[in-house]
């Protein structure tokens, strides 16, 4: 159901931490920790999180729209749930090994005055932008 190939993750740190907070990031989507007993416990979580999330009254027609734009025709959730509870440590494995080869985009919102740019150019190039150019309203 719409673009599989999309992931999304955020990280909340201070700003003097962002290049730290940064570099685990990547390296958990690169090289996501392999203690099986673990795994299971996030899988666990991750499926009950959706099992117990509900589309609020004030967000069903947003989250409809939203749905009609990703050309999604019927709730995802019952597919996710589905996929996620058939996924083995091996497809872990195999979904992760796409990142360790793909061009990633990170955004950093925060004050620049606080971070250690240097060092986070050191992780990858820098393209600073204006909230204007991040926003398409």
């Amino acid at each position: 159901h719409g673009d599989q190939n999309l992931l999304s993750a955020t990280v909340g740190t201070q700003a003097d931490k962002t290049v730290a907070a940064t570099r685990l990031l990547l390296s958990l989507l690169q090289t996501p920790p392999s203690d099986a007993e673990r795994l299971q416990r996030a899988q666990r979580s991750a499926i009950e999180k959706l099992r117990s999330s509900r589309i609020t009254f004030r967000n069903i027609g947003g989250t409809i729209e939203l749905w009609k734009k990703r050309k999604i025709s019927e709730d995802p959730r019952k597919a996710r749930l589905a996929a996620l509870t058939a996924a083995t440590h091996q497809d872990l494995a195999d979904f992760a090994s796409r990142f360790s080869k793909t061009k990633l985009t990170i955004a950093i919102v925060g004050d620049p005055d606080h971070i250690e740019m240097t060092d986070l150019a050191d992780i990858a190039p820098i393209r600073m932008v204006t909230v204007d150019e991040m926003m398409v309203y």
